[in-house]
């Protein structure tokens, strides 16, 4: 997926893998939220907030649930 600014979000996943683009959209709108609008945050440095990785993996983890 690439955003209108050009933010790139890639997903590796299996070949059999169905329609991601809701999780990057996800992704894209937890990005925003946490960096973009972010005043305190220095454009490169790595992106560590607990909230993005922990928001992050429940998504995966529900998204992998309801493949099942």
């Amino acid at each position: 997926m690439e955003s209108p600014s050009g933010i790139k979000i890639i997903l590796v996943t299996h070949p059999s893998t169905g329609d991601l683009r809701e999780s990057l959209k996800y992704i894209y709108n937890l990005y925003v939220e946490s960096v973009v609008k972010n005043p305190l945050y220095t454009s490169g440095t790595p992106i560590s907030k607990k909230r993005v990785t922990d928001s992050l993996r429940l998504k995966v983890q529900m998204k992998f649930l309801f493949m099942r």
